[in-house]
């Protein structure tokens, strides 16, 4: 029987490639899925602020992701071809892209973050109030990890652009564990 894009050998390398990042990636949902039902119980102003904090994360999380991936394009081609300088320089340019995005995404939540959640508020004032707080008190604790998070994303990304999926996936499964 003839496949419409490759042999069995084909299919075979994607799956062990594909699965661990698939693993990897349903397990960092399920330490989110904890986060959320850890504040929900808290309350619905306080999973609110959360909430509007998280998205404006999500954006500094998809151009970490966006930098990583630009780079780590030239990173897989240069590993595939065997020039370690190519992969050593690329390595060193996601890490300063990574950084760089953290300390800018920094500055903009610690000037901005208020005024930022402020723009998802339209209730009542008093529940706005409380939600801007609670937004801000997590918004605060968060921008510790930002730097931690973009190196671990340069690690994990530079793993897998090298056929390494295995080892970005255990960590993974032990951050959400330890996260548990």
């Amino acid at each position: 029987m003839k496949s419409l894009i490759g042999d069995k050998k084909f299919y075979r390398m994607v799956l062990i490639v594909c699965i661990p990042i698939v693993i990897q990636n349903g397990f960092t949902n399920l330490a989110s899925l904890l986060d959320n039902i850890m504040i929900g119980q808290l309350g619905t102003l306080s999973m609110s602020g959360v909430s509007i904090s998280n998205q404006l994360f999500q954006v500094f999380n998809v151009s970490v992701f966006g930098a990583m991936s630009g780079a780590g394009i030239f990173l897989a081609q240069f590993y595939g071809r065997g020039n370690r300088d190519g992969v050593h320089n690329c390595f060193r340019i996601k890490m300063l892209l990574g950084i760089l995005i953290s300390i800018l995404a920094i500055c903009i939540f610690k000037v901005l973050g208020p005024s930022l959640i402020s723009l998802y508020l339209n209730d009542d004032p008093t529940d706005s109030l409380t939600t801007l707080n609670f937004g801000k008190q997590y918004m605060d604790v968060m921008l510790i990890g930002l730097i931690p998070f973009a190196i671990t994303q340069v690690y994990s990304s530079s793993l897998r652009e090298t056929g390494n999926t295995v080892l970005p996936m255990k960590a993974s499964v032990i951050a959400v564990i330890v996260n548990f």
